[in-house]
């Protein structure tokens, strides 16, 4: 892909405003040219600035909002900060990084986030599920879409930023949904682990998700191991997804088979 090739696909997404994700080739040319990565990002912002996500969050930062960010890369400076070379450091980024709040609700605003709540409340209802973990929240996009349909949610969400924010947002909705910003305070059994685009954050998502996954009967998760984009992503860690199910499936679970569901959902439910 040139230049030109690029210019072609940025129209449509202008257009469409709608394109889940950019194909590998596109992701690659993104990588590689600095000039069509600042015109996607502008592209985002366009597309975003009368949606009420992006309202809200100048709403919750105030005078500190950041029109026209570059979060992505903002990320990668934040991660490349320090040599993120222990647990304590890695998880001291997710922490306190002040970018991943734009990232997700410009990946929301602009239309490139799937409609993962609403993709998933079929299988929700088939299998009874009455109470959610969203673990990894972020700002709440699904968090919040579970609890109009009256689903029981607890939001699990370390980042000080989205975790404020989905503090503000409940207190705002009068959701109702419990906010938590780490598993000391967990010890009760629940219906569903919810996970999108999470794992690939996680150094070691066994040991993390596995006291979560001894209380739920079921597990859904969406997530990008591909390793493109991986120059503004040095913080995705990646994971063979073949060990990946074989642990799910050694802690009870059964592997779910939906063609009909996003074809990147993993679904697991207990047997």
């Amino acid at each position: 892909m040139n230049c030109s090739d690029f210019d072609i696909e940025l129209d449509l997404f202008r257009k469409k405003g709608r394109v889940d994700k950019f194909g590998p080739k596109t992701r690659e040319h993104l990588d590689s040219c600095m000039g069509c990565w600042k015109k996607m990002v502008a592209a985002r912002w366009h597309l975003a600035r009368n949606t009420d996500e992006l309202n809200e969050l100048k709403d919750f930062l105030g005078k500190g909002f950041k029109f026209g960010c570059d979060a992505s890369w903002q990320l990668a400076d934040d991660w490349g900060a320090k040599e993120r070379d222990s647990d304590e450091l890695i998880l001291d980024f997710y922490k306190k990084t002040q970018w991943y709040i734009y990232s997700l609700i410009l990946w929301s605003a602009c239309g490139q986030r799937p409609s993962y709540a609403q993709i998933g409340l079929e299988i929700l209802r088939n299998y009874s599920i009455k109470k959610i973990v969203d673990f990894g929240a972020g700002v709440g996009t699904d968090t919040f879409e579970f609890a109009a349909y009256d689903y029981q949610v607890i939001a699990f969400e370390i980042n000080r930023y989205c975790n404020q924010f989905l503090k503000w947002k409940n207190k705002k909705l009068n959701a109702g949904v419990v906010i938590l910003n780490d598993d000391s305070r967990f010890n009760e059994d629940f219906d569903l682990l919810w996970s999108m685009d999470v794992i690939e954050h996680l150094k070691d998502p066994v040991s993390t998700l596995k006291p979560f996954l001894k209380r739920c009967k079921m597990f859904i998760y969406d997530t990008e191991f591909s390793g493109v984009s991986g120059g503004r992503h040095p913080f995705h860690f990646q994971h063979n997804e073949n060990e990946l199910c074989d642990e799910w499936l050694n802690l009870g679970f059964v592997e779910i088979k939906r063609a009909n569901l996003h074809n990147k959902f993993n679904i697991f439910a207990r047997n």
